[in-house]
């Protein structure tokens, strides 16, 4: 009688290989999801008293003071003087309108006083202020 051969059986080894295929799709499935819950969960979240940051006139000078100065030749020798020919308007819908002066160095080191004006506005979807108009004037 001749030698009969046993086959292997291939369903066997199919499973497996279903199996594991259905693994690795789970497996990328569960890595993307993981990775999409971390970029959501670092972006800045939205504040729950925007309404507050938009009256807040404190913030507002703060802000604005701050872009003033990024856009003078010395930034850090920026001095603000509040007196009676600086203002602040609020617009509304989180727009601020504010001027005053402002002493700096100037390119050769001495002191210049200048003017500014700034519409300064709160983007309440990026928890962000904006600057939307500068303007630094020579007294």
């Amino acid at each position: 009688m001749p030698d009969a051969k046993k086959t292997p059986k291939k369903s066997a080894t199919r499973h497996f290989d279903i199996l594991g295929i259905m693994l690795f799709v789970l497996a990328c499935f569960v890595g993307l999801t993981i990775l999409i819950g971390l970029i959501v969960s670092t972006k800045k979240k939205i504040p729950s008293n925007v309404a507050q940051i938009c009256t807040d006139t404190t913030l507002a000078i703060a802000h604005a003071e701050s872009l003033v100065a990024k856009n003078l030749q010395n930034p850090k020798s920026a001095l603000f003087v509040r007196d009676s020919s600086a203002g602040l308007l609020y617009k509304g819908n989180c727009t601020y309108l504010i001027w005053g002066p402002v002493v700096s160095r100037n390119g050769f080191g001495a002191m210049n006083a200048t003017q500014y004006r700034i519409r300064l506005h709160y983007k309440t979807a990026s928890n962000f202020w904006a600057q939307q108009d500068l303007s630094i004037l020579s007294k």
